[in-house]
């Protein structure tokens, strides 16, 4: 099996055809999930202004791809794994930074990351990261804590979430940020709080 991958701007488009993962990764999901400039056929091809298509199916021999109904081939015969190979790699992709009152708290959110399948670091980074949690146990940490986090947040603009895990509400200081609404599963409740973000 082999991966074909056509990408789209209005009437213009070009396609790959044979693709291995290595390729393919290389090639398309890295560029495309870090919204870097794809380069294909004579052309420079934004993320945020294109269409990603990718499918899988039989390996196809020059005389499939003539006369251009290489691409018709594949869709009858291929299936369309562009959602999921794309969430996969924004996934291997995305490191998240961690920031947190306490130890306990710190290990509670890398843990529940790591349940996500979502690389876990400690802020401040050398990588830039795809958003920050700040992790806090009550509403009023250290002023030392609290600049920090304003540095933090400030380093990383508007990607950053609160998980509030204790039983106060979070700071007010940090009340202009996304909050994790933490239930039982504060996987899941991370999950949609850096959905919101883009980052999840």
């Amino acid at each position: 099996m082999a991966y074909h991958v056509e990408i789209r701007r209005g009437r213009r488009w070009a396609r790959e055809f044979n693709l291995d993962a290595a390729r393919l990764r290389q090639q398309f999901l890295e560029p495309w999930t870090a919204r870097r400039v794809i380069h294909l056929g004579d052309r420079d091809w934004e993320p945020a202004d294109c269409s990603l298509r990718i499918l899988e199916g039989p390996e196809l021999a020059g005389p499939d791809l003539a006369f251009s109904r290489g691409w018709d081939r594949v869709e009858r015969s291929g299936e369309d794994v562009t959602t999921e190979l794309i969430s996969r790699a924004a996934r291997e992709a995305a490191i998240v930074a961690v920031l947190a009152e306490t130890e306990a708290a710190r290990d509670a959110v890398v843990a529940a990351l790591r349940d996500l399948g979502v690389q876990a670091v400690d802020w401040p980074t050398a990588e830039p990261p795809a958003a920050l949690v700040l992790a806090v146990e009550t509403s009023d940490p250290p002023r030392a804590w609290l600049y920090e986090a304003g540095a933090a947040v400030g380093a990383v603009g508007r990607r950053a979430v609160v998980a509030p895990l204790g039983d106060a509400p979070a700071p007010p200081e940090l009340a202009d940020l996304v909050t994790v609404e933490v239930g039982p599963e504060l996987s899941a409740a991370l999950r949609e709080a850096l959905a919101k973000l883009g980052s999840g």
